[in-house]
């Protein structure tokens, strides 16, 4: 099983930026407050788990995967990092939801447990803390 280290990451590490949100709001949120703390950054944006599996998988691939946990359709944002893990290393995650962080951490799988989460609704400081403390998944 895979699991996460911390490794160090550097805000200008980011030129690209996948959000996998349902919600039209949360994408321009994290557009809005990303492009203000990482400055010139490429978007990518998928609603669903199977335009994020598609996204992840196409070339450029992003370095930084923001990813809502409630998506359209029966699979979550959970599913999706775990159905990417087993075909590739995944790029520094985000894990977002409006749930308390004590909820989120109940479903998460042992080997999933340190990822990073950013409940909802946040403020730019809140990104910043929660960008400061990403992991990659190894």
């Amino acid at each position: 099983m895979k699991s996460c280290h911390a490794h160090s990451l550097e805000p200008q590490t980011f030129s690209h930026v996948l959000v996998v949100d349902d919600d039209p709001f949360a994408q321009r949120r994290f557009t809005s407050f990303l492009s203000h703390t990482l400055g010139l950054v490429r978007f990518s944006f998928a609603s669903s788990y199977q335009e994020g599996f598609d996204s992840l998988n196409a070339y450029p691939r992003p370095h930084l995967l923001i990813l809502d946990y409630f998506l359209d359709g029966p699979k979550s944002g959970l599913d999706l990092l775990q159905d990417t893990m087993t075909q590739m290393i995944p790029p520094a995650t985000l894990m977002t939801s409006a749930m308390s962080l004590a909820a989120f951490r109940r479903l998460l799988p042992a080997h999933l447990s340190d990822i990073q989460f950013l409940p909802k609704p946040f403020t730019l400081a809140d990104l910043k803390k929660a960008l400061a403390e990403l992991r990659f998944i190894a």
